[in-house]
């Protein structure tokens, strides 16, 4: 669908909404999604999945926790004791050198404490952007999500810069005192059990970060009645993901301009058929001049935040998200204690070194 002729917003009768959505007959969800689209399922097999991608690096914190000490570099051997001051007045000064060693490797133990997090946050985008693939499917829309959608997350350019600054503690760890001596064998052995666990889970996270790994194959949504499914699918619309985040920014500017949410509460149906009128129409928001690195994850937003769409199916949903979250604390909470108690690791050992 181009982006070309984008249509001005129309206002709309919400009458003739109601009455065409009525006209929509869904497929039988049961017959062709069975247990894909159930807030419960999706939920827990999310949370299972994030368990099971972020233990791929726990071998690298247990092996730091054990061993650590063996490779982690003493910093202070490149202070400058001539400086008098925190930050060095010389560009020159070797407290420079002290500075980065401290950030490489507090990168470095504390990489297998970040990645966990942003697993868990990656499975909960997943299970949002499956939910909102399922329900585009049931309404006529037929949703496809970029290809190598990591590259546009932040928390992709977090994991690599802080992954870098980690790897980068290998300079001062063979330049350390007690390297010295050492063959670049002996600390290549020592890295492998720190850096294969890492390559693991990093491999696993990318291959899995883009949602399309997690949905039915269309071929098993056809598989039970693979005539009617082959039927609705010739109904549905395609849409990519930037056309169906315009197409929804359109429908909430029309709904305010309509009323406000007290007065407009729209089923899902009826909001998808909303949804799907503005991709015909090619209907663009107005910009609201907002920056758009400071707001939500646009499907959170749709899923969540929108006070027009509100019905058992939705609330079902959300609560089973605000159970994810619950998890999302917990989880939180566990890797800053873990966060602190490798702090306080590194702070006794730089003080006894």
């Amino acid at each position: 669908m181009s982006n070309d002729a984008q249509a001005p917003l129309i206002r709309f009768d919400l009458d003739e909404l109601r009455e065409e959505a009525r006209k929509v007959v869904p497929p039988e969800e049961q017959t062709f999604l069975q247990f894909e689209n159930r807030p419960w399922y999706m939920c827990f097999s999310h949370i299972f999945m994030s368990l099971v991608t972020g233990a791929t690096i726990a071998g690298a914190y247990f092996f730091l926790i054990s061993g650590g000490e063996k490779i982690t570099p003493r910093c202070y051997v490149y202070h400058d004791f001539g400086e008098k001051s925190w930050i060095p007045d010389d560009p020159n000064s070797e407290t420079w050198n002290e500075w980065m060693c401290n950030i490489t490797t507090i990168s470095f133990w504390t990489y297998p404490l970040l990645c966990p997090m942003v697993v868990i946050c990656v499975y909960l985008k997943n299970m949002l952007d499956a939910r909102l693939y399922y329900e585009c499917l049931l309404n006529g829309i037929l949703l496809d999500y970029r290809n190598a959608s990591y590259v546009y997350s932040p928390a992709f350019w977090l994991l690599m810069l802080h992954g870098c600054l980690g790897i980068s503690c290998l300079v001062y760890i063979r330049s350390a005192p007690q390297w010295a001596d050492r063959p670049i064998s002996e600390m290549g052995a020592n890295f492998l059990a720190y850096l294969v666990p890492v390559a693991a889970f990093l491999f696993v996270l990318f291959s899995q970060w883009s949602v399309e790994w997690h949905l039915i194959p269309i071929s098993k949504y056809c598989e039970r009645d693979h005539r009617q499914a082959i039927k609705h699918l010739d109904s549905c619309l395609f849409a990519s993901d930037v056309e169906l985040k315009t197409a929804w920014e359109a429908s909430e500017e029309l709904l305010r301009r309509q009323g406000s949410s007290r007065q407009i509460q729209l089923s899902t149906p009826e909001f998808f058929t909303l949804v799907r009128q503005q991709l015909v129409r090619k209907t663009k928001c107005p910009d609201r001049g907002c920056c758009a690195c400071l707001k939500a994850y646009w499907v959170y937003r749709f899923l969540m935040w929108s006070s027009f769409l509100n019905d058992s199916r939705v609330s079902s949903f959300r609560c089973w998200v605000r159970i994810y979250w619950t998890f999302v604390i917990f989880a939180a909470i566990v890797f800053t204690w873990a966060f602190i108690h490798t702090a306080h690791f590194l702070l006794i050992y730089r003080g006894s070194s």
